[in-house]
């Protein structure tokens, strides 16, 4: 048997800059959550298998936009 019939695994591919802020948010939450354990979390929030959404990070601090 083919060794990629055996389990199915899907492939999320969001956007490389999305994804790099998300994982950076994810590590700030520490307490062992890592970018699996909290789109994991979301899905079972989603299939009502959660009554609780996974926790959000923390909202980045505002773009400093001013000429130096």
């Amino acid at each position: 048997m083919d060794r990629h019939l055996k389990k199915w695994r899907p492939t999320l591919r969001p956007d490389r800059a999305l994804f790099e802020r998300v994982a950076r948010g994810v590590d700030q939450l520490g307490g062992g959550w890592t970018m699996n354990s909290h789109y994991e979390a979301w899905l079972r929030y989603c299939a009502h298998e959660r009554d609780e959404p996974p926790p959000r990070p923390p909202a980045p601090p505002p773009a400093d936009d001013s000429p130096d």
